[in-house]
């Protein structure tokens, strides 16, 4: 993984997820050295630009061994840590959280230190805060689920970890990220597709209130976390500071999409864990990195569902 360009040369772990992938495309459309890490090969970013990029890396943070992981590095400036264990099962099992998020995470930080990454950027959750509106990044975490506890504790660990760092670490806590490319079993892909076929829309009673950020914003807040060498050891809310109910949201995707799809609330019963409110505040994010999302709901939504229409026009 030498890097043979005087730009940074990046490594991103959880590469094929959603906000893994995204900032992946972006890179290699900027023309950066990029190399991949994931814990399956299926699912892999695929377009014309990225048939040059090395393919992948499987890994498993559960059971790969420091070493291994640091002779993965050598030649990379910039570690983005986006690999994580029960991102969509709140409720998994402990131990095996921590075995991912907690000791994968620390076991990549000492593999990054011996390597000589320069820069090591975490992407963490807001999930760690517990509940609330107009969270900020100096309060008390109050972690609900198991994956937010493992969460909150791999995020200190990267503070912690920031000396090892010629340019330190950075934690980015984004909020509810949607946007083209979300897996079509979270919540705004449902909508959209379920609104355009006119199939019924279930929910639960949809007074959960979240703050949504469009996926090009965070893509965004992470190329600026990368190089500002004037944050160090630091986090950051990644939010737009405007709690929207989910039944706001369901309306929003019906109004654009002029279906004529029923929307019944109160079918589906709340999550295990469920947090009412998790609105973040992006003071702090907007004073030090200057950066703010820039795509409000209406646009990102409809640039997804625009998105969604051209996935399946592709799949007739």
């Amino acid at each position: 993984m030498k890097n043979t360009s005087s730009s940074n040369s990046f490594l991103i772990t959880g590469a094929t997820g959603f906000i893994g992938s995204a900032l992946f495309r972006h890179l290699v459309d900027e023309g950066a050295p990029v190399w991949r890490m994931t814990r399956s090969s299926d699912h892999a970013c695929s377009f014309p630009k990225a048939r040059s990029i090395p393919s992948p890396v499987v890994v498993d943070l559960a059971t790969v061994s420091q070493e291994q992981l640091r002779r993965l590095l050598p030649g990379v400036d910039v570690v983005f840590h986006m690999a994580a264990g029960g991102v969509t099962d709140l409720s998994s099992d402990l131990n095996n959280l921590k075995a991912v998020n907690v000791s994968g995470t620390e076991k990549m930080l000492l593999a990054a230190r011996d390597s000589g990454v320069r820069r090591f950027v975490y992407l963490g959750s807001c999930f760690e805060y517990g509940e609330g509106s107009n969270l900020s990044e100096d309060q008390e975490l109050r972690p609900i689920s198991h994956y937010a506890k493992t969460k909150a504790e791999a995020s200190q660990a990267v503070v912690e970890a920031s000396p090892f760092f010629e340019q330190g670490s950075v934690v980015l806590r984004p909020f509810m990220v949607y946007g083209p490319g979300e897996a079509p079993s979270r919540l705004v892909p449902y909508l959209i597709q379920n609104a355009l076929t006119g199939r019924q829309i279930d929910l639960t009673r949809g007074e959960q209130t979240r703050d949504l950020v469009f996926i090009s914003d965070v893509v965004q807040a992470l190329l600026k976390a990368s190089s500002m060498r004037n944050i160090q050891g630091e986090v950051f809310n990644i939010c737009s500071g405007h709690g929207v109910s989910i039944r706001t949201v369901a309306d929003m995707v019906l109004q654009l999409t002029q279906s004529e799809s029923k929307l019944k609330l109160g079918v589906l019963p709340y999550r295990e864990h469920e947090a009412m409110s998790v609105v973040g505040s992006p003071e702090k994010s907007l004073k030090a990195m200057g950066w703010s999302a820039k795509t409000s709901l209406k646009e990102g939504l409809t640039q997804t569902i625009a998105s969604v229409k051209r996935g399946s026009m592709a799949d007739e």
